[in-house]
Formats: structure tokens, sequence, C-alpha cells
């Protein structure tokens, strides 16, 4: 077993959290008739259920965020498993991030990716300092799912889908 310490070079850090396999969400408002989004493998549900309220963590310095963080409503796409490209392209620094991505356009902004088995109509109920990131709660105004939908993990760097044990 390998051991790493809090003083580690980031990445091994990077590596030993990449041992925690997680679900991947498409973090996503309209803007002016254009999207606007980012991909994030930093994603909880269920953190409260009165209000319902879903998290995750952005870096301080993203300029997405910073757009984002603005508008009233956020739409989060919980990515699929046939979303790996979807994901990829989203996640990118660089280019067209929503180019032959399917886009479906919610109330108040809020911005979906076609075909993710889930979605959450959200607006920001908080934000908390962490680190180099910081935490954004957000709350759940509506939410949809598909019944058969299966998510898109991500786990040692690489996409895999989820099987019963």
């Amino acid at each position: 077993m390998s051991e790493v310490f809090a003083n580690a070079h980031p990445d091994l850090m990077r590596e030993l959290f990449a041992r925690f396999p997680s679900g991947v969400a498409a973090i996503c408002i309209e803007s002016d008739g254009e999207p606007d989004g980012f991909a994030v493998s930093s994603f909880a549900a269920g953190i409260s259920l009165e209000p319902p309220i879903v998290l995750f963590s952005a870096m301080k310095e993203s300029r997405t965020w910073g757009r984002l963080r603005q508008h009233d409503r956020i739409g989060v796409s919980i990515l699929g498993v046939e979303q790996s490209l979807v994901c990829r392209r989203l996640a990118a620094r660089e280019g067209d991030r929503f180019r032959d991505v399917r886009i479906e356009t919610g109330e108040h902004g809020a911005l979906f990716i076609a075909e993710a088995p889930v979605h959450f109509e959200c607006s920001v109920h908080a934000e908390i300092e962490a680190g180099d990131h910081v935490l954004v709660l957000l709350q759940v105004h509506r939410g949809r799912f598909h019944a058969d939908g299966s998510p898109l993990l991500y786990h040692l760097s690489k996409f895999h889908r989820l099987l019963a044990a």
C-alpha cells in the first residue's frame, strides 16, 4: 500500500483522490443565447432534503464558474454512460465546449445536456472556501430523471460503467 502525506506533490495527491470513484456532472447555463458551462467530478446529491441541496466544487480561479454563479438558475446534468465524449468536451480548457453536444434549455436560463439520466434545476444556496476550491451548495428547485438511466463513473482517470455487484 502506498502512503501519501499532506505535503505531497499535487500530482501524487490527485492520484490518491482518483482512487475514489465519482459520478460526472455538467454545470451549465444559457447566457445571451449561448451555452456556457463545465464538467465536474466533485458532485454530491442529497446533502439536504429540507431544502433539497446538492454540492460540487470549483476552482477559485475558474472563469467559467465566475460567469455561471451570477445567474438565477443553473442546470446540473448527471452524465450517462454514453456521454464520456461530452464530458471530455465540457472539461476542456480551450475550444468550443458545446460543439456537437445536444442541449436543452430550461426555464430561467438553466441549460441541460440532452439524454443525461438526471437533470436538476438549481440556484446558488451558498459558497464555502475550501483551499484552492470553493464548495458550491445548490438548492434544487426541480428535477427529472430517466428510470432506466445509468450514470457515467470516473475512477483512476478513466470512465467506467456502474455494474451490479
